[in-house]
């Protein structure tokens, strides 16, 4: 299919639909039903530092997120540490230390554009305003630079998100930095990220980005599902 360019926008010949990434949230829903089998729920907005979509699930989500300052598309498979049933992300990190079945997962795959972060969302009520410790260990590491030391040692740092006098089914209370420099000591959690990027080359038509969308997710799947019968075993 022949393409043209108009005042930066790529149009058909034929004038099939175009998408740009202004049109992505317009999508979302539609991506969230073929792809991940579910209605969406929104998360964020574009006057936060990112926007999106996640399935809804208390515990382990498929998550789909737009960052604002740059429109880059995740999508990625998303443990939050949040109460929900006895704090997940509290069990899971118990578990994890103890058997690394989730490593276990990640040690045997190659792909090195997926991303696994673990961070720490500081809450003021209900917004988490970006923090310069936010992301636990320093930066994000793809999972062919994750060796068993430096997974237990990023696993510890976040378990101590959470409160021990709460046998770590909490928020614990910690000095962090605001982006402006300024110190304040506000409640953290924990938060475990796995995704990849959505190539913006293929974002062109709705079946571009939905078949871009389908294989991110086919490369997610088996951390999900390891992820998922983890907590399935707790």
């Amino acid at each position: 299919m022949r393409l043209r360019l108009t005042r930066g926008i790529y149009q058909f010949y034929d004038k099939q639909e175009i998408l740009m990434n202004a049109d992505i949230d317009n999508i979302l829903p539609e991506i969230m039903l073929k792809i991940f089998h579910c209605h969406g729920i929104s998360h964020g907005s574009k006057s936060d530092s990112s926007r999106g979509m996640h399935d809804g699930n208390e515990g382990v989500q498929w998550n789909i997120d737009i960052i604002n300052s740059n429109n880059l598309i995740r999508t990625g498979v998303n443990l939050e540490g949040l109460k929900y049933k006895d704090w997940p992300i509290a069990r899971f990190f118990e578990k994890e230390l103890k058997t690394l079945a989730l490593y276990t997962t990640i040690s045997k795959m190659n792909d090195h554009e997926i991303v696994v972060t673990l961070l720490r969302d500081a809450w003021q009520v209900r917004a988490r305003p970006p923090i310069e410790e936010r992301i636990i260990g320093g930066k994000e590491v793809s999972i062919q630079q994750i060796t068993v030391s430096r997974w237990e040692n990023l696993i510890r740092e976040a378990q101590i998100c959470l409160d021990p006098k709460k046998s770590f089914r909490g928020r614990a209370l910690q000095e962090v930095t605001f982006l402006n420099g300024t110190k304040r000591f506000m409640e953290v959690s924990p938060h475990l990220y796995m995704y990849k990027v959505v190539p913006k080359e293929k974002m062109i038509t709705k079946n571009d980005i939905i078949q871009a969308f389908f294989k991110c997710k086919r490369d997610l799947e088996p951390l999900y599902e390891a992820l998922k019968q983890e907590l399935a075993d707790l």
